[in-house]
């Protein structure tokens, strides 16, 4: 590994650490807008996508990017357009509807005062988040 990224990786690592508090910041533009769609491998709400596939696709619109610049070490996140379900509601029960463009979580609390949060190991979604 060359020098310059193991500089990047010691700074990413150290705003990971809370050594450092400058945010991790990059600049692309598209070059290709072919991009693959990433929601054509998370079709069901209910089911885990074939992760590799979704990687190799991820890794494939990355390059269709063109990189102006960093202006601090970035960790890129790229999601299908309906963004990442893995939240606090559906690690509580809330059940997620997948839409063509994004997530909806279907209202599952009548009354804030009421509802009683635990921990559920068997939740689907806990389960997934600690797979991925």
């Amino acid at each position: 590994m060359n020098r310059e990224i193991k500089g990047k990786i010691k700074k990413i690592k150290n705003w990971w650490e809370k050594e450092s508090e400058r945010p991790l910041i990059q600049i692309s533009i598209l070059k290709d807008k072919n991009f693959i769609n990433l929601n054509e491998f998370w079709k069901k709400e209910d089911e885990e996508p074939d992760f590799d596939k979704l990687v190799d696709a991820q890794i494939e619109n990355t390059k269709k990017l063109e990189y102006l610049g960093v202006s601090y070490p970035a960790l890129p996140h790229l999601w299908g357009g309906r963004g990442t379900p893995m939240t606090m509601a559906p690690y509580i029960g809330g059940k997620a509807i997948f839409r063509d463009e994004t997530v909806w979580i279907e209202p599952f609390v009548k009354n804030w005062k009421d509802i009683k949060i635990e921990f559920n190991k068997n939740n689907f979604w806990i389960k997934m988040s600690k797979n991925l």
